[in-house]
């Protein structure tokens, strides 16, 4: 995401999101505005080779190597969200607030399909409300439809900061884990549950799940866990979903189910023909897109978790509107660069001041527009890829009492980037470390390729 939204869940969601194995949850919206079209975009497919470098989009203090650039991505977007007044936002609010309560019930009262339909409406207002989709998610367990299950969960993690919140969030992803018959992943979730927020319910199902699997024996079952901001120290590389895929196909059928932009969809956007194992995929559907990194080495390919992402709807317009590969090569052989453009309108819709607030408290629009960087490459014979790394970088609130800056020139040399010229306003660029988040704004220096690109298994 071009930034992470953290919100805290009040109370009742708290309550109501599935910390007692036999509660329920639910939340949602009934009369929200449709997504629009998806925007015309080029891709270049598998093996069509290289095109020509681009004039825009792409850094262009780094060097070029033989191999020309391939644009993968390229839509025309929006300057802002569409204009609305009080009297608008109000309808909007008034929408909302009626789907989440409407859809709340219908959980609460087991009828599934209805709730499961508000909560997907209030998405539509509002594709990353966080209570919405913690609840969406557990509805969707309920009733047994358990991909899209794990899939909205996993972004309600992404956006959760609290302990006691990304607790609930991975029982949640054990129990669904568990349901996926993928009993060693629920064991795992249950324990990071467990090291966020001691609870009964959480110790007594890990404890029984333990038990069965020493008794039978049984190995992975599934895949590994993704980790959650915070859950553990990691590199501030991408996360690796799964290695060992036979090929761009495997990695398609896998990620389609364990990507946080869940859908049928899935592009294989080549890098170039020069740089046959390397791949960025497109996963998801209409309102929601991920694209993941994908990388070959002796054979087999690893995907990672997604690098950037888009979504949309009536109140949010968040997508990329470029993405451009090359390769440079270094003492460590061949690195494939994506540069990418991307933004983010966003009226901020925030799920406890609504319920808490008058109704004359309407919301804000923020706007992000930046540029950067992800790279891919073998690490000692390991695949690994950097999470992305801006260049310029400008956040602004509606009213413009609040404007942030950034910018810095990137360059690859040898098996190292060189960030220079850094102007920053209203931030303070850091070097990535436990308290530094994607997307990377850095001082200046020269950070080793691979300390930007350790990734976690």
């Amino acid at each position: 995401m071009v930034r992470p939204r953290v919100r805290p869940l009040s109370l009742a969601t708290l309550l109501l999101c599935a910390c007692d194995p036999a509660g329920s949850s639910g939340s949602a919206d009934s009369a929200a505005t449709p997504t629009g079209e998806r925007d015309a975009k080029a891709t270049v497919k598998a093996g069509e080779g290289d095109a020509k470098a681009p004039t825009a989009g792409a850094d262009a203090t780094a060097p070029r190597t033989p191999s020309k650039a391939v644009n993968l991505v390229h839509k025309d977007a929006p300057k802002s969200l569409p204009k609305a007044d009080a009297a608008a936002l109000k309808e909007t609010r008034k929408k909302l607030l009626a789907a989440l309560n409407d859809g709340r019930k219908l959980v609460k009262d087991g009828k599934f399909d209805e709730g499961i339909a508000q909560l997907e409406a209030v998405l539509k207002i509002d594709s990353d409300h966080r209570a919405a989709l913690a609840e969406l998610g557990w509805a969707e367990f309920k009733a047994g439809r358990n991909d899209r299950a794990h899939a909205h969960t996993l972004r309600a993690l992404s956006l959760a900061e609290e302990p006691s919140q990304r607790g609930m969030l991975q029982y949640n992803l054990g129990r669904i884990a568990e349901a996926r018959e993928q009993q060693a992943v629920a064991l795992a979730h249950y324990q990071q549950s467990l090291a966020l927020r001691p609870n009964k319910t959480v110790q007594a199902r890990h404890d029984e799940l333990e038990k069965q699997l020493a008794a039978s024996g049984e190995g992975e079952g599934g895949a590994a866990p993704t980790p959650a901001p915070g859950d553990e120290a990691h590199g501030p590389g991408l996360v690796v979903m799964k290695a060992g895929l036979a090929d761009l196909d495997a990695v398609c059928e896998y990620a389609r189910k364990e990507s946080m932009c869940y859908g049928e969809l899935c592009e294989k956007g080549a890098s170039m023909a020069s740089a046959p194992d390397f791949a960025m995929l497109e996963i998801g559907e209409q309102q929601l897109t991920c694209w993941h990194p994908a990388v070959r080495v002796g054979g087999t390919w690893t995907l990672f978790e997604h690098a950037l992402m888009g979504q949309h709807g009536s109140e949010i317009n968040e997508d990329v509107d470029d993405i451009w590969s090359r390769v440079v090569t270094g003492p460590a052989g061949q690195v494939m660069i994506y540069d990418f453009k991307e933004h983010s309108y966003e009226r901020d819709w925030d799920f406890s001041e609504l319920e808490e607030l008058g109704d004359d408290a309407l919301p804000g629009e923020d706007s992000v527009n930046d540029e950067g960087l992800i790279f891919c490459h073998a690490v000692g014979g390991a695949p690994a890829c950097s999470q992305r790394v801006i260049k310029s970088w400008e956040f602004s609130s509606s009213d413009a009492s609040t404007v942030r800056t950034y910018e810095a020139a990137l360059e690859i040399k040898g098996d190292a980037l060189v960030v220079s010229a850094v102007k920053a306003s209203g931030i303070t660029p850091a070097r990535p470390g436990p308290t530094a988040s994607a997307p990377y704004q850095l001082p200046e220096g020269e950070y080793p390729l691979a300390s930007l690109s350790r990734p976690t298994r």
